[in-house]
Formats: C-alpha cells, sequence, structure tokens
C-alpha cells in the first residue's frame, strides 16, 4: 500500500490543524491498518472516546505499541459513526 493512499483528510479547526471526525468515520479498515502509529494516534485523539479516555490514556498514546493504537483506532471510528459522523 502506497503512502498516498493512507492520508487521512485534514480539516482546520481552532487555527490548528486537525481530523475531522466525519472523515475518521468513514476510513475503511485496510486504511486504518495502514497507517502509522502517529497517524493512528492523531485518529485516536480526535476522536475524543470519553472523559475518562481523555484524562487516562491520551497522554500516553505515544507508548503504546502499533498493535493497541490500531485496536483503538477502529474504536474510535466506530464511535464517530454511532455519534453520526
Amino acid at each position: 500500500m502506497d503512502r498516498e493512499s493512507t492520508q487521512i483528510l485534514i480539516a482546520p479547526e481552532r487555527g490548528c490543524e486537525a481530523l475531522d471526525k466525519s472523515s475518521i468515520a468513514e476510513l475503511s479498515t485496510s486504511r486504518i491498518d495502514g497507517m502509522t502509529s502517529e497517524e493512528l494516534a492523531k485518529v485516536i485523539r480526535t476522536a475524543a472516546l470519553s472523559a475518562s479516555f481523555r484524562s487516562d490514556l491520551q497522554p500516553r498514546l505515544d507508548l503504546c505499541d502499533r498493535e493497541t493504537l490500531r485496536r483503538l483506532a477502529h474504536l474510535a471510528r466506530r464511535c464517530c459513526l454511532n455519534q453520526g459522523y
């Protein structure tokens, strides 16, 4: 899979670059599986899964292995879908 096919949409938000929740909801399984650890962490942070997630796990995402990040990114996509994005 080439690098171009794994890039995700970036939308401006509050003066900085951030992913759009609707673009996260539209990600395919293969696109998520092909992302780098940094891209996966960005997807997870943007989805902002829950208050306890933001305070407990989010600061430690950089320490997670790629498999954990991949699973959390799939969860983030499901949450965005369920929220109607």
